[in-house]
């Protein structure tokens, strides 16, 4: 894997996760390594992204109504562009501990074969 291209997707998801989090909230970072590859989640409890909106969000310029946190609408964009060079796969869908959104990133090892992006 391209080690700097992984550190802007994993910032981007953390900074988002920070940003839509408000005040008091928590923010979740789990990593799990295994002969496979490495999966991490990250957990929030902001407001979570609808369902139907799910996909609009990898979308460049793309913003959520109804959110004041700053931003260009670029970061999900640039973490799918990682993704599908690394035959990675994002998973956005609810936190059923947090209440926010949980985003699920898989990267399977040189030696796994590769799955398309799924989201």
């Amino acid at each position: 894997a391209d080690e700097a291209s992984i550190e802007v997707l994993v910032r981007n998801l953390v900074d988002n996760a920070i940003r839509y989090t408000p005040a008091g909230g928590s923010v979740r970072i789990t990593v799990k390594v295994d002969g496979r590859g490495a999966t991490w989640c990250i957990e929030d409890s902001g407001p979570g992204i609808p369902a139907p909106a799910r996909e609009r969000v990898f979308e460049r310029f793309h913003r959520e109504l109804g959110h004041d946190a700053q931003g260009s609408g670029l970061g999900l964009s640039i973490v799918r562009q990682v993704l599908l060079h690394h035959h990675g796969d994002i998973v956005l869908d609810d936190s059923p501990d947090l209440g926010g959104l949980r985003v699920t990133v898989r990267l399977l090892s040189a030696s796994q074969s590769r799955p398309a992006m799924t989201v």
